[in-house]
């Protein structure tokens, strides 16, 4: 695929050294992958600067989530901050919590008994569905403007968090493989493995 893509171009963009460091040893070296990062990150410019809005964050602060629904331990994440966190909100991303929201029911799939048995949001019954904390944004601009009303955004969703920042917004990814590690790291964004999290 890589050889096919640099039939047609003088190089490819990738989003962090360990892709880069993939490809350098299949043979395609710094004059063929040049690390890009996510371009969505230069939205505003070359100089994105998030500051602080509080000085430490209480019970009470507007705090946004993002979740995996598939990544086990964001379940227990997602009650606990549901239970703790009365102004939290979930930023849900994935189409199939669209489907939750609209119809009632999240779609079957293989992952989907483990992700209810985790405590995913991905039932009506979950805290933050069941008291109406959750949104879904089909735009982005509309989506930026809801998250910088927030003090703060966490969760394993790297778009979810680099929505944020593009709205001034802190955050932190939970960084739960080597694509969202990556990204975290080339654009220094602050974050935690997940398996870090006690």
């Amino acid at each position: 695929f890589v050889r096919a893509v640099l039939n047609r171009s003088p190089s490819i963009g990738v989003r962090g050294e360990q892709t880069q460091d993939y490809l350098k040893s299949l043979g395609f070296g710094d004059e063929h992958v040049k690390v890009i990062g996510c371009p969505s990150m230069f939205m505003y410019g070359p100089d994105l600067h998030v500051e602080k809005k509080v000085e430490s964050l209480t019970l009470d602060s507007p705090i946004a989530l993002n979740v995996s629904p598939y990544v086990t331990e964001m379940g227990p994440i997602s009650l606990y901050a549901a239970e703790h966190f009365p102004r939290l909100v979930y930023m849900a991303q994935n189409i199939q919590t669209l489907e939750l929201m609209l119809y009632g029911t999240y779609p079957e799939s293989k992952k989907k008994a483990s992700m209810v048995a985790s405590g995913a949001p991905i039932t009506l019954q979950h805290p933050l569905i069941r008291s109406d904390r959750v949104r879904f944004f089909l735009d982005p601009q509309t989506w930026f403007q809801h998250l910088a009303q927030y003090d703060f955004s966490f969760g394993t969703r790297i778009h979810g968090n680099i929505a944020a920042l593009l709205a001034g917004t802190p955050a932190l990814l939970l960084a739960h493989d080597s694509r969202t590690l990556e990204l975290a790291e080339y654009h220094e964004i602050p974050y935690r493995t997940i398996t870090s999290i006690e």
